[in-house]
């Protein structure tokens, strides 16, 4: 199981930024954003990239035998909704504006 969520996580991740090359917009989140990318696994996620971070956060520690990347989940979410992505969504907000508005109420945070 541990494995999968690696890969899985892993996939998800890098599947998110191919698609933002092929939008040719940049992942710093600090950087000047050109495009909104709703393809691929941003169909089904506003954070991709982070929900693989997650999936491997979880899948990493069950492949040594631990669990605390389980226990660290929570954590995880929390951190990057508070420290992350409200400064980012605020971003696309005031940028994108309803684009970024019809896309959010479209597509869940994080599933």
């Amino acid at each position: 199981m541990g494995y999968g969520l690696v890969l899985v996580g892993l996939g998800f991740s890098f599947r998110a930024m191919g698609r933002f090359r092929q939008a040719h917009t940049t992942l710093d989140p600090h950087g000047s954003v050109s495009a909104i990318v709703t393809e691929g696994p941003y169909r089904i996620s506003r954070n991709p990239i982070y929900l693989g971070l997650l999936c491997t956060l979880i899948g990493l520690p069950l492949v040594l035998g631990t669990f605390w990347g389980a226990v660290l989940s929570p954590v995880f979410i929390i951190t990057m909704n508070q420290l992350v992505i409200k400064h980012e969504e605020a971003y696309l907000e005031g940028k994108f504006k309803d684009v970024y508005t019809n896309y959010k109420s479209r597509v869940r945070r994080w599933l």
